[in-house]
């Protein structure tokens, strides 16, 4: 019994870190489409008009996300949140590009 209880432990032990993710990416121009890419995205990104969001898990220990609109006047808001915390929260023109290092 005891054996077993400390082969248990050490296969959980051995198992990464699970991070649960949301991304909220806002554009304020709804006439031009922007474009969201990185991390935990489909290879041919989200593509929106004035907000999108996505959900999605990873063992990564860095995600990367980068939002872009032709226009250089788009003003674009990013927020990412892991594991229900907010640990990005960013605006600008045109184009963000966002590290975040669990």
């Amino acid at each position: 019994m005891v054996s077993a209880a400390g082969l248990g432990a050490c296969s959980s032990a051995d198992e990464p870190e699970v991070y649960e993710v949301r991304v909220v990416a806002e554009s304020h121009d709804h006439q031009s489409a922007a474009m969201l890419n990185g991390t935990g995205i489909d290879s041919d990104g989200i593509e929106f008009l004035d907000f999108t969001q996505t959900l999605f898990t990873t063992t990564d220990k860095n995600i990367e996300i980068d939002l872009r609109c032709e226009d250089p006047q788009t003003i674009l808001t990013l927020k990412i949140w892991v594991n229900d915390e907010l640990k990005c929260q960013t605006h600008g023109y045109s184009k963000i590009k966002s590290h975040v290092y669990l």
